[in-house]
């Protein structure tokens, strides 16, 4: 089921890269699946294209200090 989300959810971003609905959603997936480099990325492209995104913003800056702390 989780799978099969995740291949729904990269197929609907595929289709409309300016859904930032579900970006926000691919990013999630992404942290909480422990890939904080590709959260960063897609929270990052949120901010791209809607540098106000408050919840994209502060999630970025979360995941920055989290793998700042994980390299020392």
């Amino acid at each position: 089921q989780y799978y099969q989300a995740w291949e729904t959810l990269r197929a609907r971003v595929r289709r409309n890269p300016r859904d930032l609905s579900a970006k926000l959603r691919m990013a999630q997936f992404y942290e909480r699946s422990g890939s904080l480099v590709n959260a960063a990325n897609t929270y990052a492209e949120i901010l791209q294209q809607s540098p106000k995104d408050e919840m994209a913003q502060r999630r970025l800056l979360a995941i920055r200090d989290r793998i700042r702390a994980e390299s020392l």
